[in-house]
């Protein structure tokens, strides 16, 4: 039968590949009847590809819609209402994501009919094509979802699990974007899966505020790092929830 799907192809020295590939297989070994399992990003097949001579792997995905970050434009002052969104991470797949953000937060696509308009268009009009030494690079043609807010029957999805950790309970080294990252990562600790947990609540004022609670810079030296932790409990303190 026919079937839509996306391909996402990793380059050949990205880390990111192996810990994605990892995550996958820990998702796929699940079986969950928590609400949460439903929303994560699937993966439907994987396989190599070569490239003058390099290996690349590739993620075969059903598509997805929009991201929470797209959704921005729908809402007055691109403040979202309440939200929270569960999943089986922490809990059950024994794995911690790090890279928690609305553009890693995407809706699926409840009617495919957009995805047929967009192939026949295609078909019709192909995209321009520039062809290089290096590759062929086709023209970007947006599918149009950006037009309407996503229905009910859409689902938020997480995606993107190359910097998910899976196994140990402790883990080292640091992670998550700036602004969300959690105090123990800020400081150089060994960290676990609560990392997400705060991810997550930083996460929900962004989108919430649509500005950000902390305003973290990139950890430079550890004397700047030991610093950051008071300026984060005075901005908490001076918060308005």
């Amino acid at each position: 039968a026919h079937k839509y799907v996306v391909a996402k192809i990793c380059e050949t020295t990205d880390i990111s590949a192996e810990r994605e590939l990892l995550a996958f297989s820990r998702i796929d070994s699940l079986k969950s009847s928590h609400t949460g399992s439903s929303l994560l990003r699937k993966m439907l097949d994987t396989f190599e590809i070569s490239n003058r001579g390099q290996k690349h792997t590739c993620f075969i995905h059903e598509p997805l819609g929009m991201s929470l970050e797209t959704c921005r434009c729908f809402f007055p002052d691109g403040k979202f209402p309440d939200i929270m969104i569960k999943s089986v991470l922490k809990t059950e797949a024994r794995m911690v994501h790090t890279d928690l953000k609305a553009a890693n937060i995407h809706f699926s696509i409840a009617d495919e009919g957009i995805l047929k308009a967009y192939e026949d268009k295609q078909l019709a009009h192909p995209s321009a094509r520039k062809i290089t030494e290096e590759a062929v690079i086709d023209e970007s043609r947006g599918i149009g979802w950006d037009r309407e807010f996503p229905g009910r029957s859409s689902r938020p999805t997480l995606i993107d699990f190359g910097e998910a950790r899976c196994g140990r309970d402790v883990h080292h080294g640091l992670i998550q974007p700036a602004a969300y990252r959690a105090p123990e990562v800020t400081l150089g600790m060994p960290w676990d899966s609560s990392v997400d947990i705060w991810n997550l609540g930083v996460l929900t004022w962004h989108l919430r505020h649509n500005e950000l609670l902390f305003t973290n810079t990139p950890r430079e030296d550890e004397d700047m790092a030991y610093h950051e932790v008071p300026r984060m409990i005075e901005e908490l303190k001076n918060a308005t929830y």
